[in-house]
């Protein structure tokens, strides 16, 4: 039974001797004591998710317009919440879908013939 009552004792999950990525990791520091930047991988990838969300955002605010001037007189019915949310979900995804082909047709049609 003793060793029954030092297992139910044990913590279910205990930190690792040498934490490698906790917070007092220096690795922002370098060899001389003095803070580094961050690489341009960093910079590049933080640029990258501002605009990501600002276009989403705006995307968002598109969406909610086109919903809110679609009426019962443009349809024989009232948007019940199953179109609004096909209508929100096939923007995105045929956004996400058209943006690389038209890279793509732009640069072998041009973007005059693509727009």
């Amino acid at each position: 039974m003793s060793g029954d009552e030092s297992a139910a004792e044990a913590p279910l999950m205990q930190e690792p001797e040498s934490p490698r990525n906790s917070i007092d990791d220096n690795s922002f520091i370098s060899e001389e004591g003095k803070p580094t930047s961050p690489n341009a991988f960093i910079w590049a990838l933080s640029i990258a998710a501002g605009i990501s969300g600002i276009l989403f955002g705006y995307d968002t605010g598109v969406i909610s317009s086109t919903l809110v001037s679609i009426g019962p007189a443009d349809l024989s019915h009232p948007l019940s919440t199953l179109d609004k949310s096909l209508i929100t979900s096939s923007t995105s995804l045929f956004a996400l879908i058209a943006s690389p082909l038209a890279g793509i047709l732009a640069d072998r049609r041009g973007r005059k013939y693509v727009v």
